[in-house]
């Protein structure tokens, strides 16, 4: 059970890791500058890692769909979903939005919108039909005690920049509360 556990975190930040390098790369183009995407301070998108997971143990092992037109539709709506939810979580309590879609046609209040859909829905094809049982298969030749290693190592990593993260946005809110105390009062 352990084991297994260890996969899936290692298979979770992998995503999470790729998912930043794309966000890291995509913004880099339509920006043109290096803008960190992910919400802790590291190379880190946790909500690439999420929707991977859940994808792959939605669509790839309990359902077993290989239907690619389903997986397309059925991926990107739960991924939208999901970023939807994340999306108004995050700003609820840090008051701080990570994403806004406002600028792209038919978003639903800026948090999700078709072409990020259509993303998402590819990218559930790609993971549930190729790369997830892929990256099984290399974690396979692994040997358990190093995927473990490897597993505890960036729980604790990832455990420390989050808490660092959170504590740093607290901070930051309270003294935005300041600020807006401060200039609020005549």
């Amino acid at each position: 059970m352990f084991q297994q556990v260890c996969n899936y975190f290692v298979w979770g930040m992998t995503y999470s890791i790729a998912g930043w390098i794309w966000e890291v790369i995509l913004f880099c183009f339509t920006e043109k500058k290096f803008i960190n995407r992910g919400f802790v301070f590291g190379p880190v998108c946790p909500i690439y890692g999420a929707g991977a997971l859940a994808m792959w143990g939605i669509f790839g092992v309990w359902l077993q769909w290989r239907n690619i037109f389903t997986l397309f539709f059925l991926g990107g709506l739960l991924a939208c979903v999901m970023e939807y939810i994340i999306s108004y979580g995050l700003e609820k309590i840090f008051h701080q939005r990570w994403w806004d879609y406002t600028r792209n046609r038919f978003n639903i209040n800026g948090r999700v919108c078709p072409l990020g859909f259509t993303a998402f829905g590819v990218f559930c094809v790609l993971v549930v039909r190729w790369v997830q049982p892929f990256i099984i298969w290399v974690t396979s030749l692994i040997p358990d005690l190093i995927i473990m290693s490897v597993a505890i190592t960036l729980v604790v990593t990832f455990g420390m920049d989050l808490l660092v993260t959170v504590g740093k946005l607290c901070k930051l809110d309270v003294k935005l509360a300041q600020l807006r105390r401060k200039h609020s009062t005549p």
